[in-house]
């Protein structure tokens, strides 16, 4: 007695098109939760590692910063004084599959920037395209790496973080469903293609 096929092969196909729909949902769910983590933590300088102090600022800082049109909660913490809001406005995350833009945040706060936006849409367009996912950061003003070389940080402690967060949530998604991934990450860029 043989085993007899009781469905398609059409019907195993939509079945495995449909979980992989499924898992691709939720990393993109999970690359947009820490891209939003990001956003905040880099806009408002918070969990800086490394060689960046964190300082509250001066009552002239604030001050200024209130006739910018800030809605300021003291103590204010920050590095540098963004007078045009235009960089911190300019902090965002593009997730890309296959170089293509598939979802994008810069946070939903006073800090945002059309012209910062603007900015950041224009750096994201210079990221190497890959196969696969990537969770592009950018902090789009073209001074921004002149800001950070002068010792103030404008998103590099936060992205540094968040990768070393996002693979491990990546691990752990991938161990939990079952796709092998060795210790040392080996098999994730499979699980995640």
């Amino acid at each position: 007695m043989g085993i007899k096929m009781r469905c398609s092969m059409a019907d195993i196909q939509n079945t495995l098109n449909e979980k992989a729909l499924q898992i691709e949902n939720n990393l993109v769910l999970l690359m947009e939760r820490y891209g939003e983590e990001f956003v905040k933590d880099a806009r408002s300088s918070l969990n800086i590692q490394g060689a960046w102090k964190q300082r509250v600022l001066s009552k002239a800082e604030i001050n200024h910063r209130k006739k910018l049109g800030y809605s300021i909660a003291t103590p204010v913490h920050g590095d540098y004084a963004d007078q045009t809001r235009n960089l911190r406005g300019s902090i965002g995350y593009f997730i890309l599959k296959g170089g293509a833009v598939v979802n994008y945040g810069f946070g939903n706060d006073e800090q945002h920037s059309a012209k910062g936006e603007a900015a950041a849409r224009t750096a994201v367009q210079g990221v190497q395209k890959k196969s696969g996912y990537q969770l592009v950061f950018v902090a789009g003003m073209d001074y921004a790496s002149y800001v950070e070389s002068k010792g103030y940080n404008v998103i590099t402690s936060q992205a540094y973080m968040i990768t070393l967060d996002l693979t491990s949530a990546f691990k752990a998604y991938a161990a939990k469903h079952g796709y092998g991934v060795g210790s040392n990450g080996e098999g994730l860029s499979q699980a995640l293609d």
